[in-house]
């Protein structure tokens, strides 16, 4: 009876579902006309925006397209109606600095500048701005015709200058590429009065004897050197001077007018230093000063400086010696023995060197001084022997040495050679 009732059950569930489905068709058979006509109107409403869409985007390349043939137009009309001036004129300059070499002070001379107009309207030229000693004069012509050219003349004096004169002059023009035209005037005016060097060097005077150089004071202007004076002031030793004449050959050598050379001479002296002398040199010269060659007389003034060093002692040399000064000797065999040499070089006027003691470490180092000979006075070998009894050993430098004491009267014992060996 369960199942029966069950299956009832079923048989009227599935009836109900078939009657809703039937319904829900047939509802939907009474709309579909509705439902037709809806997607007819949304189908019709997009084809009608976008066929308004597609009609601006062809309105918008219209005008765009007519906007730029508008501007090309506007562009080209612009272009035509600009008129262009091709009458210019053309400044040509072939050379603009001249350079007059050597020559004396009071000197007056000119030159002539050349410019051209390679242009098709006339070139108008204007003096402008000139360095205090350069003049533009003979610009008398100052319109310049096409394909014509102009001389321009450039005056100078160079009165109280001496070494580089450097001068410059400017042109004003109506050509837009050259506004300027800038003329030049170098060269070297010469010295009255001068000396070869100013500095003098004496590098390393022996103690107790005296040096000498020579300079060369001159004068490119000037026929004749008078008055000559040396003054030296300063700390150090005495300083002598000599005034030797020149010749007419040295003059025309040395390319100057007059010339007197001047020895200076440090005297003797024991006393080892450095030294910087300030010096004066005073001499009155006589030379034109104008066109009409009126003589002048004038004291002029150098100042120069000596200096250098006064520097004794000694010096010794061997390839043996490093930069600290230990002697290398190097590997001596046990039962051999080694003796070495080096040169010992006394540089003081007092040459003669008589030892009066030296002294060696350890006992089997013995060193003796040998004078190289009367040939050549100062100068002596040290000799330093190893014994052949040395024992074997090692010795870095450190506390081997030979001590050398003397008589000398500035140089009263070599300092002390420290000694680097071993015995094998």
């Amino acid at each position: 009876m369960f199942v029966g009732d069950a299956l009832l059950s079923f048989m009227l569930f599935k009836a109900s579902l078939f009657h809703q489905y039937n319904l829900l068709v047939n509802n939907m058979l009474r709309f579909l006309p509705l439902i037709c006509c809806i997607f007819i109107f949304l189908g019709l409403g997009y084809w009608i925006t976008s066929d308004q869409a597609d009609q601006s985007q062809i309105q918008a390349s219209t005008i765009s397209v007519n906007s730029l043939e508008s501007q090309k137009k506007t562009s080209l009309e612009l272009f035509n109606s600009i008129q262009i001036d091709e009458n210019e004129p053309i400044a040509v300059v072939d050379d603009d600095s001249y350079d007059f070499g050597v020559v004396e002070r009071f000197t007056h001379s000119e030159h002539y500048f050349t410019v051209r107009n390679e242009g098709t309207a006339p070139l108008e030229l204007t003096k402008g701005p000139s360095s205090c000693s350069c003049t533009v004069l003979g610009l008398t012509n100052q319109v310049v015709a096409p394909g014509e050219e102009v001389a321009i003349k450039l005056s100078w004096n160079t009165r109280l200058k001496e070494g580089l004169f450097d001068q410059k002059a400017i042109i004003y023009t109506n050509d837009p590429e050259h506004k300027e035209l800038v003329f030049q005037v170098k060269g070297l005016v010469e010295k009255r009065f001068g000396v070869s060097r100013e500095n003098v060097i004496f590098s390393s005077i022996i103690p107790g004897k005296q040096a000498s150089q020579d300079i060369l004071v001159f004068s490119k202007t000037s026929s004749s050197l008078s008055g000559l004076t040396f003054q030296a002031t300063g700390v150090g030793p005495e300083i002598d001077h000599k005034w030797i004449e020149v010749s007419k050959a040295e003059l025309k050598e040395l390319n100057v007018r007059s010339a007197m050379k001047l020895r200076i001479t440090v005297l003797p002296t024991d006393v080892e230093q450095i030294f910087l002398k300030q010096c004066v040199i005073f001499g009155s010269i006589s030379e034109s000063i104008n066109e009409d060659r009126v003589e002048k007389v004038s004291l002029e003034r150098i100042d120069l400086t000596v200096q250098g060093s006064i520097k004794g002692g000694f010096k010794i040399l061997s390839p043996l010696i490093d930069r600290s000064g230990v002697i290398h000797i190097g590997r001596i065999e046990h039962g051999q023995g080694k003796t070495v040499r080096l040169s010992l070089k006394i540089r003081d006027s007092e040459l003669d060197f008589n030892t009066t003691e030296i002294k060696t470490y350890p006992d089997f180092v013995q060193a003796k001084l040998v004078p190289f000979g009367t040939e050549k006075p100062g100068l002596y070998f040290i000799e330093i022997d190893i014994s052949k009894d040395a024992p074997k050993c090692i010795y870095h430098g450190d506390h081997g040495y030979v001590l050398i004491a003397s008589d000398h009267p500035r140089i009263p014992k070599i300092k002390t050679l420290w000694l680097r060996f071993r015995v094998e």
